[in-house]
């Protein structure tokens, strides 16, 4: 495991360095300000690679651009296909730990129905190194 938390932290570290409040061009682009967020589809695009991957890792990652709830934290559904040893989920920079993630098929995400986008990071590692891909989620509440 010490592998995944090393990945999970390098992640954190990257989105930290990144600013955090500007989306890469993953097929969303937007900026976040204070207590507010805006993104925009714009197309699809292949998850970025780390400079230590060699090969793809992750080969599909999709979630719901939005999804209406009420109140509390909602599950969302992630879908995505690796090559990967493990995986590991960042939602806003944070790591989600329980339950470990599958290396490919689905897993549940709780996110905050606050009205807000939330940034999911999904954490490819193997052997050749690590890939990350990012998916913007936004809670809609109903107006």
């Amino acid at each position: 495991m010490r592998p995944l938390v090393l990945a999970v932290l390098s992640a954190s570290l990257l989105l930290s360095a990144c600013g955090g409040g500007t989306t890469s061009d993953h097929g969303l682009r937007g900026t976040a300000g204070a207590g507010s967020a805006t993104i925009t589809t714009v197309a699809a695009s292949p998850p970025t690679s780390t400079p230590t991957a060699t090969a793809s890792l992750i080969t599909r990652f999709e979630m719901p651009p939005s999804v209406n709830c009420d109140v509390g934290t909602t599950a969302v559904t992630a879908t995505y296909e690796t090559s990967a040893d493990t995986v590991a989920f960042l939602v806003d920079q944070r790591s989600v730990a329980e339950p470990p993630a599958p290396t490919s098929g689905t897993y549940q995400l709780g996110l905050p129905c606050d009205g807000a986008t939330h940034t999911v990071v999904l954490v490819a590692v193997g052997s050749g190194g690590q890939q990350l891909a990012t998916r913007a989620v936004q809670m809609r509440r109903p107006g």
